[in-house]
């Protein structure tokens, strides 16, 4: 399936992430410097313009106040009673509020308890009547004699209006109105809004050099160590870390050198004991060679004549010819076992017919199946297998397998199958015996290693048969597994590649196997051959 550059990236993204720790410490210092800029410029905004406005307002309110006064007292002064007179005296009082406040926008309007007639709403600046809030108009006709103001927006830019009574004589009550325009403050407060804005970025970019740098400089030692701890895990037992400075690093650096050098020396020491064992095994093995040659030839001899002897002494001499064959046996697989542990072992690989093979074999067992009780059973496909591998070592691996089975099977029924794919083959050996228990079942192939030791072995094996099978599956870059339950037996499945370069993908058996197939037909029965579907004898 194609994945697309978006899913690509992504996962790039998300490997980098996983694998390095210098990336996380740097995105995730950056992003909780970030966010505490970002909380920091928010506080430090929001309170700069909270004093900003505070500090107008109270300016504003103050110079509202004495204007009004003012205005309030020059209107009590005046001796005016017609209405031309009056309409002068209000606008010099818009002008001198004017320039008391130093506002260009100011509103005198006739209030509803205005005597009728006398004066005209004036206002300045261009403010309209539309741009006094009715909240703030209604504040001011109920209480004429305080002060109220309200923040608005002016066309588009904020603005404070601050709202009064004032009394004329013979007009009667009157509203004033005067507008502080609040664009100045809002420009130093975008300026500074701005200003913590490119010092915030500014700050975190800072942080974020200094942190890689800082992170940078501890995780070049972690990277050195895991580099090293790779190749010595990968057997370059001589890889050591350079050692700097007299800090934690450097003590975690020594450390490893000197876990090193132990683990070295052990190694070496261990490899020098399995070397001079294996030499040992293999010169012992060797060296008894000749004694056992002799041994086995006087053993001959007087077990030919063993019908003059005495029955005690007849008896002995079958003792001791059957412990000669074992013993011989025994050698074999030590010299073979030997060989595996040197690394020596070989394979001869030719291209022959797994059938026939295992035909082969499972009649070699028949007269021992029969005097065991056991029914012997041969499950193989109708088309040819043909497999290129050591057919030396895969016979000796089935007739341990079967060897085994006939022991442990208690006389039931035994099937051999054979299976095969494109890319391997099988063989998988399945009895109805005692079983395995699931605890002993890893360690099948452990050298002379027995699941019932109070068990009597009536077969003759040396206790090395299911280890040297399980060393020719590895040479072959096989699988030798097991299946078992106690008391419904035991499955053993070897599996190969069809040749030696090739590789498994799928077994062609189960394990256990399932039931035969149409496929699969040929049967085998003690002292007895019979084709069921047309197999050729």
């Amino acid at each position: 399936m194609r994945v697309g550059p978006r899913r690509w990236r992504f996962a790039s993204i998300g490997n980098l992430w996983r694998s390095s720790l210098q990336v996380r410490t740097v995105v995730i210092t950056v992003l909780l410097t970030s966010m505490a800029i970002a909380v920091f410029g928010a506080v430090a905004a929001l309170s700069i313009s909270q004093d900003l406005f505070s500090s107008r307002l109270n300016q504003v309110l103050s110079v509202s106040n004495r204007a009004i006064a003012e205005a309030q007292s020059s209107l009590s002064a005046s001796a005016a009673t017609d209405t031309a007179s009056i309409q002068e005296l209000m606008n010099k009082v818009l002008s001198d509020i004017e320039g008391t406040t130093t506002s260009q926008k100011v509103a005198l309007l006739r209030s509803e308890k205005a005597s009728f007639g006398y004066t005209q709403d004036i206002t300045s600046g261009g403010l309209g009547l539309d741009d006094l809030p009715k909240s703030l108009r209604a504040a001011v006709r109920e209480n004429s004699t305080g002060l109220w103001w309200e923040s608005v927006d002016i066309g588009g830019d904020p603005a404070i209006i601050v709202g009064a009574g004032l009394t004329v004589q013979v007009a009667g009550l009157h509203e004033v109105y005067v507008v502080f325009d609040l664009s100045g403050e809002a420009q130093t407060l975008a300026y500074v809004q701005q200003i913590l804005y490119v010092g915030g970025i500014a700050l975190a970019l800072l942080l974020s050099a200094i942190m890689l740098g800082v992170v940078t400089l501890v995780i070049r030692p972690v990277r050195a160590v895991a580099s090293t701890s790779r190749m010595f895990a990968g057997g370059d037992l001589a890889q050591r870390i350079d050692v700097r400075g007299e800090d934690e690093l450097a003590v975690l650096a020594t450390s490893f050198n000197q876990m090193a050098e132990s683990i070295q020396s052990q190694i070496i020491q261990l490899e020098t004991l399995s070397t001079m064992q294996q030499r040992f095994v293999s010169d012992v093995s060797h060296e008894l060679r000749t004694p056992l040659t002799t041994i086995r030839l006087a053993s001959d001899m007087i077990f030919d004549g063993r019908e003059q002897l005495d029955p005690s002494y007849k008896r002995a001499v079958e003792l001791l010819h059957n412990q000669v064959d074992r013993f011989e046996l025994l050698l074999g697989d030590l010299l073979e076992i030997s060989r595996f542990d040197a690394g020596a072992a070989t394979l001869s690989a030719t291209k022959f017919e797994l059938k026939a093979l295992a035909k082969r074999i499972v009649s070699s067992f028949l007269p021992l199946a029969a005097e065991r009780g056991s029914e012997l059973t041969l499950r193989a496909p109708r088309p040819k297998c043909l497999v290129t591998a050591d057919e030396r070592r895969i016979e000796r691996i089935v007739r341990n397998l079967i060897a085994n089975a006939i022991e442990h099977g208690d006389g039931g029924q035994i099937e051999v199958w054979i299976g095969a794919n494109r890319s391997a083959v099988s063989v998988a050996v399945r009895d109805h015996g005692v079983g395995i228990a699931a605890v002993d079942q890893s360690r099948v192939f452990d050298r002379f290693w027995r699941a019932d030791s109070s068990r009597k072995r009536t077969i003759g094996g040396t206790g090395l048969g299911l280890s040297i099978a399980a060393e020719d599956t590895l040479l072959h870059h096989g699988a030798l597994e097991v299946w078992s339950k106690p008391g419904e037996g035991s499955c053993f499945r070897l599996t190969i590649p069809r040749t030696p370069d090739g590789q498994i993908t799928t077994s062609p058996l189960g394990l256990p196997p399932t039931s035969p197939s149409p496929q699969t037909s040929s049967i085998i029965l003690p002292k007895t051959w019979r084709e069921e579907s047309g197999h050729d004898k």
